[in-house]
């Protein structure tokens, strides 16, 4: 990218703007104006810079170019449809016509043809940047991820430090789901960039897609080794700590990601999901209490605030705390499992069928989605409420083997050894055979 000093030149045509004195610029003065008014897209400005150069210049076709230019920034296609005709005609061989009309098809949603004009720009232009950045944006938009990739990579030949750049790299191998092609990327990057934190990071986040943690890990050290105050690569160190199982670690992480930038609320509720993991319920309770006190619109923390009091045994702030987070977020299915769960534990019957009716309102009543929902409710340890939603399930869905399964199991690990096998019988003359696979499937040694 061609990054040139123009300050004392835009000075001098904005003092002669203003004072409406005399003033005189050659034809590639003008040319350099426009292109400054344009990029920071200041179209009226560069419309004088324009019209300026055309009353000095009349003859020079660079205006013609840049009048189309301009037409197409302001987004008027027709006047620039125009413009562009009148400009093949007096400047036919200009380097900027294909990257003209390439944009013009842009704007008028013809993306096949704004590729094909803007790949041929590429080829006559000095400055290549800005069509690069153009072709990886409609390359994106199309969805068509790995073009978008060599045209960023191209863009980072010319910007390698450039952070947004490898922000959007990354963000394309990930849309493309070629997350070990992102790390043989970012792999042969560092290996000419050794101290940039930021491809470190996008380098783990594209082993954690991967699921290998501790390759994440390693290089999330490497950020921070390089950068101590990255407050996201601490944070992603936390969550992956806390996927480890290493909720001690994690909490660590959280804290060095606070003391980088500043206390979050969100930050703060997953140290108070790691001292859950290590039994210091009131600690964490405390925590939850600081994050819904400096966000209060953080739906997650009145839920999980609701869940640890409710089986702490306050279970009339447990009913106030997940009121509030369904009021936040009312399509959320955990938070309506915890209500259900709370009315269960508290013998509010009328305000567990309540509960119950909205969870299931919620819930995608296809059966496979069905069984993932109610897995989902029990790892959250709902037991009750997972119990009543798996119960409706064979109501809801009586030829879905997985549906009776999933109870059989879930009764057998509880230990209700008689109805488990009640259920099991039934299921049986159903389904055969086809039962105990599905048992084996979700609670493997059961089938």
């Amino acid at each position: 990218m061609q990054v040139s000093d123009n300050k004392h030149l835009i000075e001098r045509f904005e003092k002669l703007i203003r004072t409406k004195e005399i003033g005189f610029f050659d034809v590639e003065e003008f040319e350099e104006i426009t292109d400054h008014y344009m990029d920071i897209g200041q179209l009226n400005s560069a419309k004088q810079a324009i019209d300026m150069g055309l009353n000095l210049y009349p003859n020079a076709p660079i205006f013609a170019v840049k009048t189309a230019r301009y037409f197409v920034e302001a987004n008027m296609v027709e006047q620039a449809r125009k413009a562009l005709e009148h400009a093949e005609g007096v400047a036919p061989n200009h380097p900027e016509l294909e990257w003209t009309r390439g944009l013009i098809m842009v704007r008028m949603g013809k993306h096949k043809e704004a590729i094909k004009s803007l790949k041929l720009a590429l080829d006559h232009v000095e400055d290549r940047y800005p069509i690069l950045g153009q072709l990886a944006a409609l390359y994106n938009a199309m969805g068509l991820y790995p073009e978008a990739i060599e045209s960023i990579a191209d863009m980072l030949t010319e910007e390698p430090d450039d952070e947004h750049l490898l922000y959007l790299l990354a963000l394309n191998h990930d849309l493309a789901n070629m997350h070990a092609e992102a790390i043989a990327w970012f792999d042969t990057y560092i290996s000419k960039q050794p101290y940039s934190e930021t491809a470190w990071y996008h380098k783990a986040c594209s082993h954690t897609k991967q699921d290998q943690l501790e390759a994440a890990l390693n290089a999330l050290d490497y950020a921070i080794l390089i950068d101590e105050t990255f407050a996201a690569a601490h944070y992603d160190k936390g969550r992956i700590l806390e996927a480890l199982s290493r909720p001690k670690e994690a909490m660590l992480a959280y804290e060095e990601a606070i003391a980088a930038d500043q206390p979050a609320a969100y930050t703060l509720l997953r140290i108070a999901m790691c001292l859950q993991q290590l039994d210091r319920d009131q600690e964490s309770i405390t925590v939850l209490q600081r994050a819904i006190t400096m966000d209060d619109s953080l739906a997650e923390g009145w839920a999980e605030l609701a869940k640890i009091t409710a089986f702490t045994g306050n279970l009339i702030d447990s009913i106030s705390y997940v009121k509030k987070a369904i009021e936040l977020e009312p399509d959320m299915v955990n938070f309506h499992a915890i209500a259900l769960e709370v009315y269960l534990m508290t013998g509010l019957k009328l305000e567990a069928t309540k509960a119950m009716e909205s969870l299931m309102s919620c819930l995608d009543q296809d059966a496979e989605a069905f069984v993932i929902a109610c897995s989902e409710v029990s790892e959250e340890g709902l037991d009750m409420a997972a119990r009543a939603l798996m119960e409706m399930g064979i109501i809801m869905h009586p030829k879905h083997v997985d549906v009776w399964a999933l109870l059989i199991g879930y009764l057998k690990l509880v230990e209700e050894d008689s109805l488990s096998e009640e259920y099991r019988q039934r299921a049986l003359v159903q389904f055969g055979n086809s039962l105990e696979e599905a048992l084996e499937s979700i609670y493997p040694g059961q089938g």
